[in-house]
């Protein structure tokens, strides 16, 4: 946990200081294979909900956050997956953000619905279209 909260501080200096494809760039390792079991995988996660709940000063909960350092520690563990932003609009204004990670494009290790967002935003970026 203490790793996952400094990749927390990380990615909150780093997308200061840098365009968020850099900075996320930064954060994320390469992906390492085989793909972990699912227990370890589920370990990651609640791992990271704890600390995200446990009222640490500096580790202040937000969706991009949370899927970024994420996305760093399944990685670590052979789970490939996107971190995607995306916007809700309520006719031409945006009424809220959100960040959530998805895997074989699919939401994962996420509990909101994210079908309403628009997406703006892709890392790693996909193929153009």
């Amino acid at each position: 946990m203490s790793r996952m909260a400094a990749a927390y501080v990380a990615v909150s200096v780093l997308a200061r200081l840098l365009p968020l494809p850099r900075a996320f760039g930064h954060l994320s390792p390469r992906l390492s294979s085989p793909a972990a079991d699912p227990r370890k995988t589920d370990a990651i996660v609640n791992a990271l909900d704890t600390l995200l709940t446990a009222g640490i000063p500096f580790i202040h909960p937000q969706c991009w956050r949370r899927a970024v350092v994420l996305h760093r520690f399944l990685r670590r563990e052979g789970v490939d997956t996107v971190i995607v932003f995306g916007v809700r609009m309520e006719g031409p204004r945006t009424v809220e953000a959100h960040a959530w990670l998805e895997r074989s494009g699919k939401p994962f290790a996420e509990t909101a619905e994210t079908a309403a967002y628009q997406r703006v935003f892709e890392f790693p970026a996909g193929p153009a279209s």
